[in-house]
């Protein structure tokens, strides 16, 4: 119930989703070790999923504590507490983890040895500060919005983080609970850390970057729910009321969410289907309000290579992003060959555009004065020079 998680799912080009469910097998593969009398090859087993998640997204690698966690802490009745490393703890530790340490170095050397023009040439460019640690460590704790400190007012957050902070004051009642849960607070606070560490050289991130670290956050909610049904009196309904009133404000951001990349990849097909209709063009512009920190990774350059790669048109020229001042200038003495792209939010409608497309959709927004239907849209305007139209476009305007 994420919005954080849903946008991992609707680019299912990313490899968080998929690297997710891979680490969740070996956290399974960890219980059984735990219950099978300790075989090697349930922390086998562990140790593949841990090997293919890390080969999935590199950075999964910050979920392998949470496996020897689970693995080393769990007790009989499900509770965790101190691990004995005796020799069957070593050989499951060894087994879970030596695979995905030994990709994560490796996929590492690679990466950061590539060219300097490269995707993780920019790891480490990133400015590192209190403000950015703290972006990034409260990111997996934020469910309904990520952008602090206004995001820690929305309903969603508050009964969330709320539903937390009452779960551990009941478990600190009995010395048992108080010792579970004092043991899954700090592995959702690991892997807060850790998504941190792993992100905060990066010069930006994506929301969808920390899915795989909710798993925390989300053990600590479920430990909470199941506090507030086990204390009595009244509190089995609060629990109730807590879960349906988070689920209830956060699930229309997860509609928005996925409405947005829908429509966003509707209107990136329907500009890329254009781009046969320019075939004489000399240049592709895309005006956007910022710059990305690499020209190929830009809005004109990913739409390009999406048109070549779809045979939409045989042959395209170089394309590149703009500042929405430097393509209005470039549309105003006349284009001749050039083509301009420009969004709508972002740098506006073209005049006199000959192409246009755009895409609807509606959500709730939800606050503590009540619910809010929105009707928003995304669309995008194309403008070509006569001498970039095909013949038959020129000659038939």
């Amino acid at each position: 119930m994420s919005r954080t998680a849903s946008e991992g799912w609707t680019r299912l080009t990313m490899g968080e989703p998929f690297g997710l469910l891979l680490a969740l097998g070996a956290l399974l593969c960890a219980v059984r070790w735990n219950e099978s009398r300790r075989s090697v090859a349930a922390a086998a087993g562990a140790g593949l999923l841990m090997l293919l998640a890390v080969l999935a997204k590199e950075m999964l690698l910050g979920l392998l504590p949470l496996v020897w966690l689970v693995g080393c802490c769990r007790r009989a009745d499900g509770t965790l507490g101190p691990p004995t490393l005796d020799a069957a703890t070593r050989r499951f530790l060894l087994w879970s983890g030596v695979p995905a340490i030994t990709a994560f170095g490796v996929a590492a050397l690679v990466a950061l040895g590539g060219r300097s023009d490269g995707f993780t040439a920019l790891y480490g460019e990133s400015p590192s500060g209190v403000t950015q640690f703290v972006d990034h460590f409260g990111r997996p704790w934020l469910i309904q919005g990520a952008v602090a400190p206004v995001a820690f007012l929305l309903p969603g957050n508050v009964l969330f983080l709320g539903a937390i902070a009452s779960g551990a004051l009941l478990l600190r009642r009995p010395v048992a609970t108080r010792r579970d849960g004092g043991w899954i607070f700090l592995a959702a606070t690991g892997l807060a850390l850790a998504y941190t560490a792993l992100y905060l050289p990066w010069p930006y991130t994506e929301s969808y970057y920390a899915m795989p670290f909710l798993l925390g956050p989300a053990l600590l909610f479920a430990l909470a729910i199941q506090a507030m049904q086990d204390a009595g009196r009244r509190w089995p309904l609060v629990g109730l009321l807590v879960w349906a009133g988070t689920l209830g404000a956060t699930a229309p951001g997860i509609a928005q969410a996925t409405s947005i990349g829908i429509a966003t990849q509707q209107v990136n097909g329907e500009i890329t289907s254009w781009f046969a209709r320019v075939a004489r063009a000399d240049r592709i512009v895309v005006a956007r309000g910022n710059l990305p920190p690499q020209p190929w990774m830009g809005r004109g350059a990913t739409l390009r290579r999406f048109a070549l790669a779809n045979r939409i048109a045989p042959a395209l020229p170089p394309a590149e992003d703009l500042l929405c001042p430097d393509a209005a200038a470039l549309v105003e003495p006349g284009l001749k060959r050039s083509v301009v792209v420009s969004y709508r939010p972002g740098c506006g409608s073209i005049p006199g555009a000959q192409y246009s497309v755009t895409r609807g959709y509606r959500y709730a927004l939800v606050w503590w004065d009540g619910v809010t239907i929105v009707d928003d849209s995304l669309g995008a305007d194309l403008l070509a020079g006569p001498e970039a139209m095909a013949l038959t476009e020129a000659a038939h305007p």
